[in-house]
């Protein structure tokens, strides 16, 4: 979650803030990579009928990393739930080719229930953190990374290393076959 992701819904924001009690929302980030930006995460927390929690992920975590993008909303009994590649950053809003599938459904919908499931499991998860509780960690180590990225720029130049590359079988018939397909003139 990053600010420019957060800007372009700052007046929708403002209009859920409005409904009160007629509407609560739910974001469960992560502090994988430490790349949601602070200030957009102090933003969300102006609003009362907004919960945010972060899921604490270590480097090491054998479950893997919580990189999951998914929004779900729902209105009245139906449920769009949009899964996809798309952050709510700026460029993957408004600049970058991300891919996302939207589901229409009720709560008693197979793909529905399966997907409330899997929020509820992690938004539940001891691993989930209110972020105001923990915001003041989570602003010291995204500083901290933030600094050694910058040095890590500036004191490790990248060096490009030559490497022979050999096709296994599979690419070495795909070339022998394109090869022989434009040697006859073939564009099929």
């Amino acid at each position: 979650i990053s600010w420019g992701g957060i800007s372009k819904f700052k007046s929708a924001f403002r209009e859920f803030a409005n409904k009160g009690d007629k509407a609560h929302g739910y974001i469960l980030t992560t502090d994988y990579k430490l790349f949601n930006e602070p200030n957009a995460l102090d933003f969300l927390l102006q609003f009362p009928n907004i919960e945010l929690k972060i899921y604490k992920v270590d480097e090491d975590d054998k479950e893997g990393g919580f990189h999951t993008k998914g929004y779900i909303f729902k209105k009245n009994e139906k449920y769009n739930i949009i899964i996809g590649s798309s952050n709510l950053t700026f460029y993957a809003l408004t600049k970058n080719k991300e891919w996302n599938t939207e589901t229409i459904s009720t709560q008693d919908g197979q793909y529905t229930k399966q997907t409330l499931f899997e929020f509820e499991k992690y938004w539940s998860s001891e691993k989930s953190v209110y972020y105001k509780d923990y915001k003041d960690c989570y602003k010291e180590r995204f500083q901290i990374n933030k600094k050694q990225k910058q040095i890590a720029l500036h004191e490790n130049p990248i060096k490009i290393q030559k490497v022979d590359l050999e096709p296994n079988d599979m690419q070495a018939a795909f070339i022998s076959n394109m090869r022989k397909l434009r040697a006859e003139k073939k564009d099929h």
